[in-house]
């Protein structure tokens, strides 16, 4: 089936993502050209995804996690729902859990586009293009049109910082525990480069880290589309291979990953400014699809190899860039 073809109905997409924040931008160039040529219906794995875009981006879109879905009512439901969207093909992030497989036939769309396990090394982003050419369409460059640049207007008044302020953004949250760098490290960068930027600590509700961070560097824990326009508005932002680093840098942010069991050419953020300060671990890069990793070390030797000295040194390179 092409999505190039001249008809007077386009054909109808039905398209899962899986994983969390990262996976969902790592994702939209993929969503971005299959909207462009057909009806789409996106299924997240989990609701917050979708608040990455706007509302109206997608057909009646569905999140996995919502709570009209649990037990056998539940599924039941789902199952009519996704029947409902009529969809003539199913296509998948990459990597496809087996249950794409049964999702798929239970919405009665016929499965397109896995790529094999011999693609793995290729960046994910790319991954999940190259399956554009078995629905017939033309894989583009990387497009995150599609992103949210939410709202930074609330954000900047609670923090009491003016517009046109230079705003440092960083992000110690990390979706695993191996992936997340030394806290009192992360106070260190901060207090530093508050001495001539204004810093923004984002936490997530509940860190108790957060809560160590004091004096000219100011914390923000708000709804995430806030959180996006926060990071639209930095001049830099720092952080671990995390959904909101792969967020600023897709935003066109100046951004810097710390990366450690990830393989930053796989999974790492894709943007117009981004540099990496890599683990210096002999074992790492050893994360492994699946949220498998090869490390039971607490913390992740490969975190705690990238100091502080090497964080301040490529934050002051991207802040003496600009564009």
């Amino acid at each position: 089936m092409s999505l190039t073809r001249q008809t007077a109905v386009p054909p109808r997409a039905l398209a899962f993502v899986w994983g969390g924040i990262g996976n969902m931008v790592m994702a939209l160039p993929m969503l971005a050209a299959l909207r462009n040529n057909a009806a789409l219906c996106v299924v997240a794995q989990k609701s917050a995804m979708l608040d990455l875009v706007d509302d109206g981006a997608f057909d009646r879109p569905l999140a996995l996690d919502a709570d009209e879905y649990r037990g056998i009512a539940g599924k039941v439901r789902l199952a009519r729902e996704l029947r409902e969207r009529r969809a003539d093909f199913a296509i998948s992030s990459v990597p496809a859990p087996r249950r794409f497989a049964a999702l798929a036939l239970l919405a009665g769309a016929r499965r397109v586009g896995e790529v094999p396990a011999t693609d793995g090394a290729r960046h994910i982003v790319h991954r999940n293009l190259a399956q554009l050419g078995r629905v017939g369409t033309v894989q583009g460059g990387p497009d995150y049109s599609l992103l949210h640049r939410g709202d930074a207007a609330p954000a900047l008044r609670s923090l009491g910082i003016a517009e046109g302020e230079d705003i440092v953004g960083i992000f110690m949250g990390a979706g695993h525990p191996l992936r997340r760098w030394p806290g009192d490290r992360v106070e260190v960068v901060a207090h530093a480069l508050a001495e001539q930027y204004r810093v923004v600590v984002l936490a997530d509700p509940g860190d108790t880290e957060a809560g160590r961070m004091t004096g000219r560097v100011s914390m923000f824990g708000g709804p995430l589309r806030q959180k996006l326009g926060l990071l639209a508005a930095c001049r830099l932002f720092i952080g671990a291979n995390t959904g909101l680093t792969h967020c600023a840098a897709a935003l066109g942010v100046p951004t810097l990953e710390l990366a450690g069991p990830t393989d930053p050419a796989v999974y790492g953020a894709l943007g117009r400014r981004v540099a990496v300060v890599r683990g210096g671990a002999a074992c790492a890069p050893c994360y492994r699809s699946g949220n498998r990793y090869g490390c039971r070390r607490r913390p992740a030797p490969c975190m705690e190899s990238i100091t502080v000295g090497r964080v301040l040194a490529a934050a002051e390179s991207l802040l003496s860039d600009r564009p």
